[in-house]
């Protein structure tokens, strides 16, 4: 048998029905909808990711380049002289070497009298009272670290608004940024070493900061590969169900 006559034969035995195909048709409109949105949403998490790799050749800003630069300075390193001011403030859902950990930040003056938010690194928990009460800093400092956009996040006050520091949410920087107030929008200081250079000593001993070179997130790539090759297994399974002979051994 030829092709052109399998080709034959298969068109007279492929009978569609009704309710399989329109089950079919919302299933596969749905799981590439969601591909889609997957696809999106990797475009939006990785929109920052050719920037921060040129940043990372680029030399070291200090002082009020920093502000100056404007957008053209984020994700370069920064030095910044000055010292941390009150309040601290934490962020939750954070996990350092497996082990739920707090975020610390807290607003530095520099110098050049400009205030920043300052995302100092990560406490785990069973050390945050004794890494807190490390904190503390008699004098200005040099501060290095990366500057980083503000990401997105609701307005919202603290979760735990009666703990000293007060504590939010996974993901809410901005809500902090915006809770300490008086510091420079749109922007905000990941504290610690360059990538390649060691650790950077730390007033808390327990503070664990840094930040390593950008990498490409997949995460939502990996989810629309995952809806996609669902969608073509629905249309495969409606395929074979709409064979005449199949409909008959059934």
């Amino acid at each position: 048998m030829g092709p052109l006559s399998a080709l034959q034969r298969l068109r007279r035995e492929f009978r569609p029905r009704l309710w399989p195909t329109l089950g079919a048709g919302v299933c596969v409109v749905v799981l590439l909808s969601l591909c889609t949105w997957q696809v999106r949403r990797d475009a939006f998490k990785n929109r920052h990711l050719d920037q921060a790799r040129a940043a990372a050749e680029r030399p070291v800003l200090e002082g009020s380049a920093v502000v100056d630069s404007g957008q053209q300075a984020w994700f370069r390193d920064v030095r910044l002289e000055g010292r941390f001011e009150e309040p601290v403030c934490l962020e939750g859902g954070r996990k350092v070497a497996g082990v739920i950990a707090y975020g610390v930040l807290q607003p530095f003056e520099t110098v050049d009298g400009w205030r920043v938010l300052v995302d100092r690194g990560e406490l785990a928990r069973g050390d945050l009272e004794e890494g807190l009460a490390a904190l503390g800093a008699d004098g200005p400092i040099t501060l290095e670290g990366q500057l980083r956009p503000l990401p997105e996040s609701r307005d919202e006050p603290p979760v735990i608004s009666d703990a000293l520091p007060p504590i939010w949410g996974w993901k809410h920087i901005g809500a902090i940024h915006a809770w300490v107030g008086e510091v420079h929008p749109g922007l905000y200081v990941r504290a610690g070493p360059r990538p390649g250079e060691g650790e950077r000593p730390e007033s808390a001993s327990h503070l664990t900061g840094g930040y390593g070179p950008a990498v490409r997130n997949n995460t939502s790539a990996h989810y629309a590969k995952q809806w996609f090759a669902l969608a073509v297994i629905v249309s495969l399974l409606w395929g074979w169900v709409s064979l005449e002979g199949n409909q008959r051994r059934r």
